[in-house]
């Protein structure tokens, strides 16, 4: 039986403490196509309390992730600025057929996860691909890291927000945010702001293979 054709690219996000993942699988009856995040770079990364470098965003450790927090010590008021990960899709990722469209599903969760019960879901975003050789972008470093290359807005088909567990990252029941998708691309949250949230993005790829992925 015919189906489909989907990828799916999951990132588990978080706005002061973030950590992702990414994972193929498929719509329907397609069978899953595990991929692989590598090289995580940054713009910046956390330094104060345990420090939180980019590494940390593709460990698949709840309890550890990427941060951007920039005061001087953790308490000192807000000081969270725009900042950019990129990482790059070890193996093929992209079109099973030449030519036939696919499309992309990326899942990105966040909240506060060392359990402080501050809020840290994400509320804007934008989620970028590229299909750039492997070996001119993403460098690995956790701050001033290499994060250029020619990057492609995805364009949402559909999206939703879903609570999740803080522990399993399991979906729950309960109110979620609602997503709008502004005039550069960029996804903002709104409404309710769940404690820890999973953001399903799905849009058609806009190129035929991809090597990488922005957030």
């Amino acid at each position: 039986m015919l189906c489909k054709q989907s990828s799916s690219i999951r990132l588990r996000v978080v706005s002061s403490v973030v950590g992702s993942w990414v994972s193929a699988a498929a719509f329907a009856q397609c069978a899953p196509a595990p991929a692989t995040l590598q090289q995580a770079t940054s713009t910046y990364s956390q330094v104060c309390g345990a420090g939180y470098p980019i590494s940390l965003a593709v460990d698949n450790n709840f309890g550890t992730g990427w941060a951007i927090y920039q005061g001087s010590n953790c308490s000192g008021g807000e000081f969270t600025f725009d900042q950019t990960a990129a990482f790059e899709i070890a193996g093929y990722f992209g079109e099973s057929t030449p030519g036939e469209p696919y499309r992309i599903v990326i899942s990105t969760l966040s909240g506060g996860f060392w359990g402080s019960g501050t809020i840290h879901s994400l509320g804007l975003f934008r989620l970028s691909v590229t299909g750039d050789d492997r070996s001119t972008f993403a460098d690995g470093l956790s701050a001033g890291g290499d994060v250029t290359a020619n990057w492609i807005v995805l364009v949402p088909d559909s999206m939703r927000a879903i609570p999740i567990n803080n522990t399993t990252g399991a979906d729950v029941t309960g109110a979620a945010s609602t997503l709008t998708v502004r005039p550069n691309g960029s996804i903002l949250a709104s409404a309710t702001n769940p404690e820890h949230v999973r953001y399903e993005i799905i849009a058609t790829s806009p190129i035929p293979v991809v090597t990488g992925v922005r957030l």
